[in-house]
């Protein structure tokens, strides 16, 4: 699933709109580029009262797929390229969250994994383990396109056996509401629909899912 921030193609745009928009590492929007589309579209992570200012993150220490980015690293990209310092009670100094965030790659990680090694029940326990994280911490949530993601992998892990197939169904439905919110209709957001639909159908796909499933954990 795309990512926050996604450009792609090498190329550049200036969007009028978006630059208006300040940093802030716990944004309340993100932004990404639509393949195809010279531009970028801007989506709520939550609910945006009137009067509040729109944020988003110039560069995220968040992400829990990116296991390099440190906030240090972006710390100092946000001070050499936009001249922004963070305050000391900004959220990228915040050590709860950081104990969390790092929790949550070390999950990531090991979904990915297990579902290389076709370890299905391992996969669907990092998953879950995971969301539940976010879910119970105030100190940590995941970002949509973050959780999507996660709810996807574990979609996939679950379509690579015969008895885990129910439970593809149940994430099925999950990543359909989570791509519903972190998107507006673009090609990937499509695919992503596509391949919902498919595992609810049920028996007459699952062999071309599973193809698919196994190659989202070679990639």
């Amino acid at each position: 699933p795309r990512r926050r921030g996604g450009g792609g193609g090498g190329g550049y745009v200036v969007c009028p709109r978006i630059v208006r928009a300040n940093h802030d590492c716990s944004p309340n929007a993100f932004q990404y580029s639509i393949a195809g589309r010279r531009g970028m579209v801007l989506v709520a992570e939550r609910d945006i009262v009137a009067g509040e200012e729109i944020t988003i993150s110039y560069h995220m220490h968040d992400d829990v797929t990116e296991t390099g980015i440190t906030p240090e690293m972006c710390r100092a990209a946000l001070s050499h390229n936009w001249g922004i310092s963070c305050p000391p009670d900004c959220a990228c100094y915040n050590p709860q969250q950081r104990a969390l965030l790092s929790q949550a790659r070390q999950l990531y990680q090991q979904m990915r994994e297990a579902g290389r090694q076709e370890d299905v029940s391992a996969a669907l326990t990092a998953g879950e383990t995971l969301l539940s994280l976010s879910d119970a911490s105030p100190h940590f949530e995941l970002s949509l396109l973050n959780r999507l993601s996660v709810l996807f992998t574990t979609m996939m892990a679950a379509l690579l056996t015969d008895e885990t197939l129910p439970r593809a169904k149940q994430y099925a439905t999950r990543v359909r509401e989570a791509n519903a919110a972190a998107s507006l209709g673009d090609p990937e957001a499509d695919m992503i629909e596509t391949l919902c639909r498919m595992v609810l159908c049920g028996l007459p796909c699952t062999h071309f899912l599973r193809a698919r499933a196994y190659a989202s954990f070679a990639a």
